[in-house]
Formats: C-alpha cells, sequence, structure tokens
C-alpha cells in the first residue's frame, strides 16, 4: 500500500504546476505528517507560479483579509465519506468513486483524502490534498484529477478567478440541484468557461456540510458528470 501511496504522491507532484510554492509547502507539511517517508517525494517542486488572483471589489479587500480560511462548502475538517457515480464520453459505462477524508491539519487548515476508483471489477487508491487559506480553498490531483481553486474566499456572487484561458465565477449561493444522494438546496454554484468559453463551459455545485455534490463538464475534448451517490459522516 506504501509503494502504491508513494506512486500516487509523485505523480501529485507533476500536477501542481497552478499552486504557488507557499501552498506547495503546506501540502509537503501535510504529506510529512501524514507519513515521514512521503514527504522527499513531494519536496523536489520548484518554484512554481504564484496563484491566479481573485477579482473583488476594493470594498472586499480588508473583508478578505480577516475573514476565516473556512468554507462549510467544503468541509476539510469533517470525516466524510462521499461516493460518486463517474461519467465520460472518454470511457464506456460508468465509473464509482470513494474519497474519504484521511486526517485533517488544523494548523494548515488542510486535509489529506484517499480516492478510490471502481470500474469494470477493478480498483485503485490515490491521495490527494486541500486546504484553504484567505483567497481561496484549493485542491490539488482532486475528484477528476488536476488542481485548482474549488473557489473564492469568502464566497460572494460575482468572484471570479482565471487559470490560465479558463474563467471561474461564483453564481450563486442559493443554487438547487437534485443527485442521487438527494436534493440539495443553498448550493454554491462555479461556472467556468473553457478556454474563454470556445472550448466548452462547466459548472460545479457545493452543498453546505458536504462539498461537491454535481460536476459536469461540456468541453470539445470530453464531456463528463460526476454526482453524489452518497454520503456519511464518520
Amino acid at each position: 500500500m506504501r509503494k502504491s501511496v508513494k506512486s500516487v504522491i509523485s505523480s501529485l507532484v507533476l500536477l501542481i504546476p497552478a499552486l504557488s510554492f507557499a501552498q506547495t509547502s503546506v501540502l509537503s507539511r501535510v504529506i510529512a505528517r501524514t507519513d515521514k517517508q512521503l514527504s522527499p517525494s513531494i519536496n523536489v517542486v520548484a518554484e512554481l507560479p504564484a496563484v491566479p488572483a481573485v477579482s473583488a471589489p476594493a470594498a472586499v479587500a480588508e473583508e478578505q483579509q480577516s475573514a476565516l480560511s473556512k468554507s462549510d462548502y467544503f468541509p476539510l475538517n469533517k470525516r466524510l465519506v462521499l461516493v460518486y457515480r463517474y461519467t465520460s464520453s472518454e470511457f464506456s459505462g460508468a465509473k464509482t468513486i470513494r474519497v474519504e477524508q484521511l486526517r485533517y491539519f488544523p494548523k494548515d487548515n488542510a486535509a489529506t483524502f484517499m480516492r478510490t476508483t471502481y470500474y469494470n471489477g477493478t480498483s485503485y487508491n490515490e491521495v490527494y490534498g486541500a486546504h484553504a487559506n484567505q483567497s481561496g480553498v484549493y485542491s490539488v490531483n482532486g475528484l477528476l484529477g488536476g488542481d485548482r481553486m474549488e473557489f473564492s474566499l469568502p464566497e460572494r456572487v460575482g468572484s471570479t478567478w482565471r487559470k490560465d484561458s479558463n474563467g471561474s465565477t461564483i453564481e450563486s449561493l442559493s443554487a438547487r440541484v437534485g443527485v442521487p444522494a438527494g436534493d440539495f438546496s443553498n448550493c454554491l454554484k462555479v461556472t467556468t468557461e473553457l478556454g474563454g468559453g470556445d472550448a466548452g463551459i462547466s459548472e460545479r455545485y457545493y452543498a453546505p456540510g458536504i462539498g461537491l455534490v454535481y460536476e459536469n463538464v461540456a468541453g470539445e475534448a470530453a464531456r463528463e458528470t460526476l454526482k453524489l451517490v452518497s454520503y456519511a459522516i464518520q
């Protein structure tokens, strides 16, 4: 198991170019405290580009500085077990993805998670990390792979941020969505224009106290859908 996790961490290092060195240091400390033998793998990261800035009215800037770096829309400190159904135009049928929090680190407001993917009678495990600071909630090698800002903090309708040519916006804090796990209201909804809108669009919904419950990507390269099937608090 440790060998496979080390392999995952090595792969994870290659997936974090969008995060700043400071954020990488947070993940490094988190991994080190999860398993001290894994930390050398992630410490090879060199200087990385800065995190994309989040646009906000000038009046909000002072509030952002004093805001708590936490969000009920992505509860890092809960021992949640989330199960998703994942479909994509790149494979037939559906995959089941189970996510379980491994450990929470209050000092860094960060957590590590185990993602287990089941497909065609086989399964494999991958570790990923997430943390929050005053600018937003970030994940590395997250549910659909890759790294991203999940959403900006504090949560405000109209807040925007960019990663490369993709622009994201918080569209609502009162959205409703229905998935196999139930109907959720007061959700945070994020819309992302891929390639400035030329490459497609994606939307995702975060339910209070649970996190991501629905994501749909309608892109030129592929179409993907992630729906929460069940959840539990351990």
